[in-house]
Protein backbone atom coordinates (compact mmCIF):
# COMPACT_ATOMS: atom_id res chain seq x y z
CA UNK A 1 0.00 0.00 0.00
CA UNK A 2 1.13 3.38 -0.64
CA UNK A 3 2.19 6.11 1.57
CA UNK A 4 -0.65 8.22 -0.32
CA UNK A 5 -3.17 5.54 0.17
CA UNK A 6 -1.91 4.69 4.09
CA UNK A 7 -2.73 8.19 4.52
CA UNK A 8 -5.94 8.47 3.53
CA UNK A 9 -7.54 7.20 6.46
CA UNK A 10 -6.76 10.26 8.35
CA UNK A 11 -7.04 12.46 6.26
CA UNK A 12 -10.49 13.94 7.95
CA UNK A 13 -8.56 14.11 11.27
CA UNK A 14 -5.05 15.51 10.72
CA UNK A 15 -2.92 15.76 13.29
CA UNK A 16 -1.38 18.98 12.75
CA UNK A 17 -3.64 21.47 11.11
CA UNK A 18 -4.34 24.55 9.76
CA UNK A 19 -0.96 25.26 8.69
CA UNK A 20 -2.38 28.26 6.60
CA UNK A 21 0.30 30.07 4.02
CA UNK A 22 -0.98 33.22 2.62
CA UNK A 23 1.35 35.40 -0.02
CA UNK A 24 0.21 39.06 -0.22
CA UNK A 25 0.96 42.21 -2.20
CA UNK A 26 2.30 42.93 -5.82
CA UNK A 27 0.55 40.71 -8.08
CA UNK A 28 -1.19 38.57 -5.07
CA UNK A 29 -3.37 41.59 -4.44
CA UNK A 30 -5.39 40.34 -7.32
CA UNK A 31 -5.09 37.23 -6.28
CA UNK A 32 -3.33 35.78 -9.07
CA UNK A 33 0.29 34.57 -8.63
CA UNK A 34 3.31 33.51 -11.38
CA UNK A 35 2.65 30.14 -11.93
CA UNK A 36 6.61 28.27 -11.96
CA UNK A 37 7.12 30.61 -8.37
CA UNK A 38 4.16 29.43 -6.60
CA UNK A 39 4.45 25.42 -7.57
CA UNK A 40 8.36 26.15 -6.34
CA UNK A 41 7.38 27.41 -3.24
CA UNK A 42 4.54 24.95 -2.20
CA UNK A 43 7.27 22.07 -3.38
CA UNK A 44 9.38 23.17 -0.52
CA UNK A 45 7.02 23.49 2.33
CA UNK A 46 6.36 20.19 2.88
CA UNK A 47 10.40 19.47 2.79
CA UNK A 48 10.49 21.52 5.16
CA UNK A 49 7.20 20.56 7.27
CA UNK A 50 7.86 17.21 7.26
CA UNK A 51 11.51 17.58 8.58
CA UNK A 52 10.51 19.68 10.88
CA UNK A 53 7.83 17.22 12.62
CA UNK A 54 10.23 14.77 12.22
CA UNK A 55 12.55 16.49 14.32
CA UNK A 56 10.10 17.34 16.89
CA UNK A 57 9.28 13.39 17.80
CA UNK A 58 12.64 12.05 17.55
CA UNK A 59 14.96 14.57 18.06
CA UNK A 60 16.78 13.75 15.06
CA UNK A 61 18.06 16.23 12.09
CA UNK A 62 16.61 14.29 9.18
CA UNK A 63 19.08 13.62 6.22
CA UNK A 64 18.90 11.66 2.55
CA UNK A 65 16.40 10.00 2.13
CA UNK A 66 14.97 9.13 5.91
CA UNK A 67 11.94 7.27 6.10
CA UNK A 68 8.58 9.70 6.54
CA UNK A 69 6.25 9.24 9.46
CA UNK A 70 4.12 12.29 8.62
CA UNK A 71 3.04 13.17 5.36
CA UNK A 72 2.21 16.81 4.11
CA UNK A 73 -1.10 17.68 2.07
CA UNK A 74 -3.27 20.75 1.06
CA UNK A 75 -6.57 21.59 1.39
CA UNK A 76 -9.07 23.75 -0.20
CA UNK A 77 -9.00 27.44 0.83
CA UNK A 78 -11.66 30.05 0.40
CA UNK A 79 -12.28 31.35 -3.14
CA UNK A 80 -10.32 33.57 -4.85
CA UNK A 81 -7.64 33.48 -2.38
CA UNK A 82 -3.51 32.76 -2.91
CA UNK A 83 -3.70 31.26 0.80
CA UNK A 84 -2.69 27.84 1.18
CA UNK A 85 -3.90 25.78 4.10
CA UNK A 86 -1.53 22.44 4.62
CA UNK A 87 -2.25 19.36 6.88
CA UNK A 88 0.43 17.05 8.41
CA UNK A 89 -1.15 13.47 8.48
CA UNK A 90 0.42 10.25 9.75
CA UNK A 91 1.90 7.56 7.25
CA UNK A 92 2.35 4.54 8.75
CA UNK A 93 -1.20 3.03 9.81
CA UNK A 94 -1.90 3.16 13.83
CA UNK A 95 0.74 5.59 14.46
CA UNK A 96 -1.97 9.01 15.08
CA UNK A 97 -3.94 6.69 17.25
CA UNK A 98 -1.45 7.09 20.27
CA UNK A 99 -0.47 10.90 19.42
CA UNK A 100 -4.21 11.84 19.34
CA UNK A 101 -4.13 13.17 23.08
CA UNK A 102 -1.05 15.22 21.75
CA UNK A 103 -2.31 17.42 18.92
CA UNK A 104 -2.81 20.76 20.85
CA UNK A 105 0.98 20.31 22.29
CA UNK A 106 2.45 18.50 18.95
CA UNK A 107 1.36 21.76 16.78
CA UNK A 108 2.64 24.14 19.14
CA UNK A 109 5.89 22.90 19.60
CA UNK A 110 6.03 22.36 15.39
CA UNK A 111 4.87 26.05 14.73
CA UNK A 112 7.53 27.31 17.65
CA UNK A 113 10.26 25.19 15.83
CA UNK A 114 9.40 26.73 12.12
CA UNK A 115 8.98 30.13 13.84
CA UNK A 116 12.91 29.40 14.85
CA UNK A 117 14.33 28.02 11.70
CA UNK A 118 12.85 31.55 9.75
CA UNK A 119 14.07 33.53 12.31
CA UNK A 120 18.09 31.77 11.83
CA UNK A 121 17.99 31.97 7.96
CA UNK A 122 17.00 35.56 8.47
CA UNK A 123 19.12 36.69 10.99
CA UNK A 124 22.01 34.42 10.88
CA UNK A 125 24.30 36.32 13.40
CA UNK A 126 22.22 35.60 16.52
CA UNK A 127 21.28 31.85 16.58
CA UNK A 128 22.31 31.59 20.32
CA UNK A 129 19.92 34.20 20.71
CA UNK A 130 17.06 31.84 18.88
CA UNK A 131 18.17 28.97 20.44
CA UNK A 132 17.85 30.47 23.87
CA UNK A 133 14.15 32.33 23.21
CA UNK A 134 13.23 29.10 21.66
CA UNK A 135 14.07 27.03 24.45
CA UNK A 136 12.71 29.71 26.99
CA UNK A 137 9.19 29.22 25.29
CA UNK A 138 8.81 25.74 25.74
CA UNK A 139 9.91 25.62 28.96
CA UNK A 140 7.50 28.35 30.11
CA UNK A 141 4.48 26.92 28.32
CA UNK A 142 5.56 23.16 29.38
CA UNK A 143 5.29 24.30 33.13
CA UNK A 144 1.98 24.30 32.76
CA UNK A 145 1.03 21.54 30.46
CA UNK A 146 1.95 18.23 31.20
CA UNK A 147 0.99 16.71 27.67
CA UNK A 148 3.59 19.24 26.24
CA UNK A 149 6.14 18.73 28.55
CA UNK A 150 5.86 14.76 27.97
CA UNK A 151 5.80 15.67 24.17
CA UNK A 152 9.07 17.39 24.83
CA UNK A 153 10.70 14.75 26.96
CA UNK A 154 9.59 11.86 24.70
CA UNK A 155 10.39 14.22 21.19
CA UNK A 156 13.27 16.75 21.02
CA UNK A 157 15.52 15.40 23.30
CA UNK A 158 15.25 11.76 23.58
CA UNK A 159 16.69 11.05 20.08
CA UNK A 160 16.29 7.77 18.34
CA UNK A 161 13.32 6.62 20.42
CA UNK A 162 10.53 5.26 19.17
CA UNK A 163 7.78 8.01 19.83
CA UNK A 164 5.10 5.99 21.93
CA UNK A 165 7.55 4.29 24.31
CA UNK A 166 9.35 8.42 24.81
CA UNK A 167 6.11 9.40 25.72
CA UNK A 168 5.45 6.56 28.17
CA UNK A 169 8.93 7.00 29.78
CA UNK A 170 8.50 10.56 30.04
CA UNK A 171 5.10 10.36 31.69
CA UNK A 172 6.46 7.94 35.01
CA UNK A 173 9.39 9.73 35.62
CA UNK A 174 10.25 13.81 36.55
CA UNK A 175 12.62 14.94 34.00
CA UNK A 176 15.15 17.73 34.06
CA UNK A 177 13.86 19.68 30.21
CA UNK A 178 15.58 22.44 30.88
CA UNK A 179 18.96 20.56 31.40
CA UNK A 180 18.01 18.17 28.36
CA UNK A 181 16.41 21.74 26.08
CA UNK A 182 19.70 23.87 26.64
CA UNK A 183 21.72 20.47 24.95
CA UNK A 184 19.59 19.60 22.70
CA UNK A 185 18.63 22.36 21.11
CA UNK A 186 21.79 24.04 21.00
CA UNK A 187 23.27 21.41 18.95
CA UNK A 188 20.19 19.99 16.64
CA UNK A 189 17.98 23.62 16.56
CA UNK A 190 20.88 24.76 13.95
CA UNK A 191 22.02 22.20 12.33
CA UNK A 192 18.24 21.85 11.30
CA UNK A 193 17.78 24.92 9.90
CA UNK A 194 21.15 24.76 8.15
CA UNK A 195 20.16 21.74 6.56
CA UNK A 196 16.81 22.99 5.35
CA UNK A 197 18.16 26.34 4.09
CA UNK A 198 18.17 25.31 0.07
CA UNK A 199 14.65 24.48 0.91
CA UNK A 200 13.97 27.71 2.50
CA UNK A 201 14.92 29.02 -0.67
CA UNK A 202 12.34 27.54 -2.70
CA UNK A 203 9.51 28.41 -0.26
CA UNK A 204 10.12 32.46 -0.83
CA UNK A 205 10.78 32.29 -4.70
CA UNK A 206 7.97 33.93 -5.47
CA UNK A 207 8.31 36.49 -2.35
CA UNK A 208 9.73 39.90 -4.26
CA UNK A 209 8.45 38.72 -7.88
CA UNK A 210 4.73 38.19 -7.97
CA UNK A 211 4.23 38.72 -4.78
CA UNK A 212 5.40 40.79 -1.53
CA UNK A 213 5.42 38.76 1.54
CA UNK A 214 4.34 35.40 2.64
CA UNK A 215 2.49 34.23 5.49
CA UNK A 216 2.85 31.00 7.40
CA UNK A 217 -0.09 30.49 10.35
CA UNK A 218 -2.07 32.91 12.10
CA UNK A 219 -2.43 34.69 15.27
CA UNK A 220 0.54 34.07 18.53
CA UNK A 221 2.37 32.41 15.67
CA UNK A 222 2.57 34.48 12.27
CA UNK A 223 5.75 34.03 10.41
CA UNK A 224 6.05 37.07 7.97
CA UNK A 225 8.90 36.90 4.98
CA UNK A 226 9.34 39.92 3.68
CA UNK A 227 10.97 41.06 0.70
CA UNK A 228 13.93 41.61 2.39
CA UNK A 229 13.91 38.69 4.40
CA UNK A 230 13.51 36.47 1.27
CA UNK A 231 16.53 38.18 0.03
CA UNK A 232 18.97 37.47 3.22
CA UNK A 233 17.21 33.35 2.98
CA UNK A 234 18.10 33.35 -1.14
CA UNK A 235 21.35 34.60 -0.33
CA UNK A 236 24.42 33.61 1.53
CA UNK A 237 25.07 32.41 4.84
CA UNK A 238 27.02 35.89 5.53
CA UNK A 239 23.16 37.65 4.86
CA UNK A 240 21.02 39.00 7.45
CA UNK A 241 18.21 41.74 7.46
CA UNK A 242 18.33 44.27 10.39
CA UNK A 243 14.98 45.56 11.89
CA UNK A 244 12.72 47.62 10.96
CA UNK A 245 14.02 51.52 11.53
CA UNK A 246 13.53 55.20 10.28
CA UNK A 247 16.28 55.70 8.05
CA UNK A 248 17.30 59.28 6.15
CA UNK A 249 16.97 58.99 2.47
CA UNK A 250 19.06 61.85 0.73
CA UNK A 251 18.93 61.44 -3.11
CA UNK A 252 16.84 58.52 -5.19
CA UNK A 253 18.59 58.54 -8.71
CA UNK A 254 16.69 55.54 -10.15
CA UNK A 255 13.07 54.00 -9.81
CA UNK A 256 11.39 51.33 -11.78
CA UNK A 257 7.75 51.56 -11.27
CA UNK A 258 7.34 48.13 -12.94
CA UNK A 259 9.56 46.04 -10.51
CA UNK A 260 9.77 48.82 -7.57
CA UNK A 261 13.55 48.63 -7.63
CA UNK A 262 15.85 52.06 -7.05
CA UNK A 263 18.84 53.81 -6.48
CA UNK A 264 19.32 55.12 -3.11
CA UNK A 265 21.61 57.62 -1.60
CA UNK A 266 22.16 57.15 2.48
CA UNK A 267 25.38 59.25 3.03
CA UNK A 268 27.40 62.21 2.64
CA UNK A 269 29.81 60.70 0.93
CA UNK A 270 27.47 60.35 -2.61
CA UNK A 271 27.16 56.40 -2.26
CA UNK A 272 24.17 54.96 -3.49
CA UNK A 273 22.96 51.55 -2.75
CA UNK A 274 19.85 49.56 -4.49
CA UNK A 275 16.83 49.30 -2.80
CA UNK A 276 13.26 47.87 -3.04
CA UNK A 277 10.10 50.06 -2.46
CA UNK A 278 7.70 47.82 -0.71
CA UNK A 279 5.22 50.88 -0.45
CA UNK A 280 1.59 51.05 -2.85
CA UNK A 281 2.13 55.30 -2.65
CA UNK A 282 4.88 54.55 -5.13
CA UNK A 283 1.90 53.63 -7.84
CA UNK A 284 -0.02 56.76 -6.93
CA UNK A 285 0.39 60.18 -8.95
CA UNK A 286 3.12 62.64 -7.31
CA UNK A 287 4.12 59.67 -4.82
CA UNK A 288 6.92 61.62 -2.84
CA UNK A 289 9.06 59.08 -4.02
CA UNK A 290 8.90 60.03 -7.39
CA UNK A 291 9.00 63.88 -6.24
CA UNK A 292 12.02 62.90 -4.34
CA UNK A 293 13.65 61.78 -7.81
CA UNK A 294 12.49 64.80 -9.61
CA UNK A 295 13.35 67.28 -7.19
CA UNK A 296 16.43 65.78 -5.37
CA UNK A 297 14.33 65.90 -2.26
CA UNK A 298 15.46 64.51 1.39
CA UNK A 299 13.00 62.75 3.35
CA UNK A 300 12.79 59.96 6.19
CA UNK A 301 11.00 56.23 5.79
CA UNK A 302 10.40 53.25 7.63
CA UNK A 303 12.99 50.55 6.08
CA UNK A 304 14.28 47.11 6.27
CA UNK A 305 18.47 46.65 6.06
CA UNK A 306 19.75 43.42 4.22
CA UNK A 307 23.53 42.97 4.92
CA UNK A 308 26.23 41.39 3.50
CA UNK A 309 29.59 40.71 5.85
CA UNK A 310 28.50 43.23 8.17
CA UNK A 311 27.82 46.59 5.27
CA UNK A 312 24.67 47.64 3.83
CA UNK A 313 23.40 45.27 0.53
CA UNK A 314 19.90 46.50 -0.04
CA UNK A 315 17.42 48.51 1.62
CA UNK A 316 13.58 48.21 1.42
CA UNK A 317 11.57 51.38 1.66
CA UNK A 318 8.15 50.38 3.46
CA UNK A 319 6.27 53.33 4.02
CA UNK A 320 7.32 57.08 4.44
CA UNK A 321 7.67 58.22 8.09
CA UNK A 322 4.90 60.70 9.15
CA UNK A 323 6.36 61.61 12.24
CA UNK A 324 9.72 62.42 11.47
CA UNK A 325 9.18 64.63 7.68
CA UNK A 326 12.53 66.92 8.21
CA UNK A 327 15.55 64.71 7.35
CA UNK A 328 16.83 66.59 10.34
CA UNK A 329 15.44 64.64 12.92
CA UNK A 330 17.06 61.69 11.93
CA UNK A 331 21.16 60.33 12.32
CA UNK A 332 22.10 59.48 9.09
CA UNK A 333 23.70 55.91 8.18
CA UNK A 334 27.45 54.85 8.28
CA UNK A 335 28.92 52.86 6.23
CA UNK A 336 31.25 50.44 8.51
Amino acid sequence: MSAHNQASDYREDPFIDSLIVRYGGAHARGSILEARELGTSIAGLPRLYTATVHYCFSGVVPRGRYRKTYGCYVTASRLGSLEEIFLLLPLIPGFGIHTEIYKEAAAHVFKTIICAVMRQWIRTSEVGETVESTRRILLEDAAGDRNLASLLAGGIFRSNRQLTGGLVEASKRSMDLNENLVDTLGSTLPDLASRYRPTGRDLVDPVGRSCSNMTQFNGTYESIISESDAEVIRGTDDMEVDPMTRFKIRQISEINLSTRHCILQIDDNQRFVPGIINDPALQQPNSIYTRALNERKEFVACTKVVRKDGEIYLLLACRVDPMHESPRSVTSWSFT
